[in-house]
């Protein structure tokens, strides 16, 4: 059995098609993502939708679970753009 393992795209869709056309080629039987499909570049909808059209494993990363918390009003969203 052969697995990919991939983390940290932040977003970048044209790197994960990239990736994801050696893993084709590869013949990989599975594939785990450890989290960090968004943050940084401009993409993360198409990024998280391409790893389900793949029947990627996910986990959640660091960016996610800021996501979370800003949602939950567990972080001050204005502390993470303003300027020191």
């Amino acid at each position: 059995m052969r697995i990919a393992i991939l983390s940290d795209i932040h977003g970048n869709f044209f790197a994960l098609e990239a990736v994801i056309k050696q893993i084709h080629n590869m013949q990989v039987d599975r594939i785990y993502f450890l989290g960090d499909l968004l943050g940084y570049y401009y993409e993360p909808k198409k990024v998280y939708q391409k790893l389900r059209e793949i029947n990627a494993t996910m986990i959640l990363g660091n960016h996610e679970q800021m996501l979370f918390d800003c949602i939950d009003g567990k972080i001050n969203i204005e502390l993470l753009t303003s300027k020191y």
